[in-house]
């Protein structure tokens, strides 16, 4: 969101969006959140007290952080199946799932240039981004 809570400049980024938010559900616009809309929310939380994830199952995928660290090959999956793409035997077999956790660790991330230098965190704060 913009300083004025305008979200518009998302509609100009190319589909499917990935957005992070450290945003409540309860906070998001209606047109986010309600049955019509195609967004889906996936929430990673220490303490799980969400009530929205049991009311709107489809919408909302709740996943604990302990989970996600015990046990991050299920947790793929499950949002792979929220998202509704499950992964096929074939990439199982040749352990896409595990490959995936492993892009995605702590380790490798923070290893990244991108992740070392504050110009980019700079450069989209000063774009408003």
């Amino acid at each position: 969101m913009t300083d004025d809570g305008s979200t518009s400049f998302i509609e100009g980024l190319s589909s499917p969006r990935l957005l992070s938010t450290h945003l409540p559900y309860s906070l998001l616009p209606k047109r986010m959140t309600d049955d019509g809309s195609a967004c889906r929310f996936i929430y990673i939380c220490r303490n799980p007290i969400d009530k929205a994830s049991v009311e709107s199952p489809k919408k909302l995928l709740l996943l604990k952080y302990k989970d996600v660290k015990k046990k991050p090959l299920e947790c793929v999956r499950k949002v792979a199946e929220f998202l509704e793409i499950p992964f096929t035997p074939d990439e199982e077999n040749n352990k896409i799932v595990k490959e995936i956790v492993e892009l995605c660790s702590f380790e490798n991330l923070s290893n990244q240039d991108v992740n070392k230098s504050d110009v980019l965190l700079a450069t989209l704060i000063s774009s408003g981004k």
